[in-house]
C-alpha cells in the first residue's frame, strides 16, 4: 500500500490493510437509516461473529451493510 492510499483511506493502517474472511458476504439484510440503528449493529455484530472474524474486520467492513442516507451519514464523519 502506497501513501496516496492511505491519505484517503479514513481507517488506521492496521486495519486498512486487513483481509476479510473468504466467506465474507454483505448481509443481505441493510440499513437504510428507517429502524433502530442499534438493533442493526446487534445483528452485525453477531454476524460477522459467526464468522470468527477480526475487530479490523467487524470495522472495515461494517460501511458495506450501509446504504441511503445512512451511508452519507457516515461517510462524512471522515
Amino acid at each position: 500500500m502506497d501513501w496516496i492510499f492511505y491519505s484517503n483511506n479514513p481507517l488506521a493502517p492496521e486495519i486498512a490493510t486487513v483481509g476479510s474472511p473468504p466467506e465474507f458476504k454483505v448481509p443481505k439484510e441493510v440499513f437504510k437509516g428507517r429502524r433502530d440503528p442499534q438493533a442493526h449493529l446487534m445483528q452485525y455484530n453477531d454476524y460477522i461473529n459467526v464468522l470468527g472474524a477480526l475487530d479490523a474486520v467487524k470495522c472495515k467492513t461494517f460501511s458495506t451493510t450501509l446504504r441511503g442516507s445512512a451511508n452519507i451519514f457516515t461517510s462524512e464523519l471522515c
